[in-house]
Parts: C-alpha cells; sequence; structure tokens
C-alpha cells in the first residue's frame, strides 16, 4: 500500500497549473483526489482551491468505483465523467456516462464490444438482476500465450468468453460487478464478494486503505478479514468499533508493521 508521500502531487494541482483537459484514472486515484491533499490531510478545501474547469473528458476503469467516490468526482469534475469495463484481451467492453451512471449508480454501462452473458456455476443465462459469472458472447476471438488450459477456463460451452468477474446486469442491460470469481468468499454456504466490503471500508473517513480476503474458518469454512490503513494511528480504537459494527475482523497496517491477531472485539 502507498505511503502518502508516494501519492502526490494529486491531479488537482496539475490540472490547474497546466490547463490540463483529458485524463485516465484508476479507482485509487479517484479516491485520493476526493479525500486526500497533498500534505496527507482531508482535501475538501483544496476542492474549493483548485479551478479543475479545464478538464473536458475524463475516464476510468481498473476496478468498480464505490458510489460515493464517484458521485463526488461528478459533482466536482462535471458531466464530463466516463467509466469502462474491458480486458487486454479484447474481448467485450462496456462504457457508461456520468449523465447515465447517475441514473444507474454503481454501473460499469452498457455492451459496446461483444453482448454480456449472466451465467450460473452451470453455464445457464440467468434473469436480469441475479448474480452470476460475466460473460461476452459475439465478440473477438483471443488466446493466452502458451497456455491453452487458462484459454480453455475462459471460455463456456456456449464459446462465450469471461474475464473471471462476477455481477449482473439489469432490466436495461446496464452490468453491475460485484467482484472477481476467484477472490468471492463462502462462509456458511454465504456468497461473500469482498469489493463490496471493501467500497464500504474505504469510504469511513478514518480509513486510508483497505483490502478484504477470506480467511480458514473451523466452523464456517471461511470468514471474512480487512486489512487497513487507518489516516491516523491513533484513531484505531474507532475502527475497531466500526468491525465490531459489521462483523468483520481487522489487522491494522501502522508505521510499515501490522497489528495482527486482532478479533472484532478487541480494542472495544
Amino acid at each position: 500500500m502507498h505511503e502518502r508521500a508516494e501519492v502526490r502531487p494529486l491531479l488537482h494541482r496539475v490540472v490547474q497549473r497546466h490547463g490540463g483537459t483529458e485524463q485516465r484514472a484508476c479507482l485509487r486515484r479517484l479516491d485520493l483526489e476526493i479525500r486526500v491533499n497533498d500534505d496527507g490531510h482531508e482535501a475538501g478545501r483544496d476542492r474549493q482551491r483548485h479551478d479543475v474547469s479545464s478538464l473536458q473528458f475524463a475516464i476510468h476503469a481498473a476496478a468498480p468505483c464505490p458510489i460515493p467516490i464517484k458521485e463526488q468526482i461528478i459533482d466536482w469534475w462535471g458531466p464530463i465523467v466516463w467509466e469502462y469495463y474491458a480486458g487486454t484481451e479484447g474481448m467485450g467492453m462496456t462504457l457508461v456516462r456520468s449523465p447515465e451512471w447517475l441514473t444507474h449508480k454503481g454501473t460499469v454501462g452498457k455492451a459496446v464490444i461483444g453482448k454480456l452473458r449472466i451465467c450460473d456455476e452451470l453455464g445457464d443465462e440467468v434473469p436480469a438482476g441475479k448474480i452470476g459469472t460475466v460473460y461476452f458472447a459475439e465478440g473477438k476471438a483471443f488466446a493466452y500465450h502458451n497456455d491453452p488450459g487458462k484459454t480453455q477456463e475462459s471460455r463456456n460451452a456456449k464459446g462465450w468468453t469471461t474475464l473471471g468477474d462476477v455481477g449482473y446486469v439489469d432490466e436495461e442491460g446496464y452490468l453491475y460487478l460485484t467482484d472477481r470469481k476467484s477472490y468471492m468468499i463462502i462462509s456458511g454456504g454465504v456468497n461473500i464478494y469482498p469489493q463490496e466490503v471493501e467500497n464500504l471500508l474505504v469510504t469511513h473517513d478514518k480509513v486510508f486503505d483497505v483490502a478484504v480476503f477470506g480467511v480458514p474458518h473451523e466452523e464456517y469454512g471461511e470468514e471474512v478479514k480487512a486489512v487497513v490503513q487507518p489516516r491516523d494511528e491513533s484513531e484505531i480504537s474507532a475502527l475497531f468499533a466500526l468491525s465490531h459494527r459489521k462483523k468483520i475482523p481487522l489487522v491494522f497496517r501502522t508505521g510499515g508493521t501490522s497489528l495482527s491477531g486482532q478479533s472484532i472485539t478487541d480494542g472495544i
């Protein structure tokens, strides 16, 4: 995880200085633009101070953006923010503009390359609103270099291809991602998607960064664990209280080390 000193200068300062008109970003960069200024403190005043009106186009991808963060970015930069979902495999792509996103919050858009298909574990297509593996039909052919096994795993019996992500489409054909299939945690027979938990925790004002994953559990098979980098080490007790309310065990990264082995009730 990045230290504060490694993530500056922030985009809004560069845009103001050089009159930038276009930018491409990942989720982490958007999060920092909203929450942190060049000194590692809250960026609300920076948003009021810095002029980003030269921006005409912004696009982001690589991970679903938590709704509160994207709402603030659009409110600040204007309806110039686009988002896409795709991979270097090139077999499919979705795209969404700000006006569409604001009426379908959380979506990564509609298919512009290939056709979206959501399938269950048996490979059967599921109806709108039901979560399954995201496939693209009628997309471009591809193969992984010297890896026929991985190439085969990316296809189902119908020849549709997947990047391994999980999500659903709504009645209008907009795609919503929940997580990567291989990251899914199964606890007591319940499917839990780490991305959803991360999206919740990262919006907390005392959290600088977070990663969520599954760990073995004697009774339930797996349980959810989160590694959190707090903004201020003095706020750890408040974050333990959050973990207690959300029933998520936390491990804290502080000063390059970790406080591990804490249960959800430690520190409360």
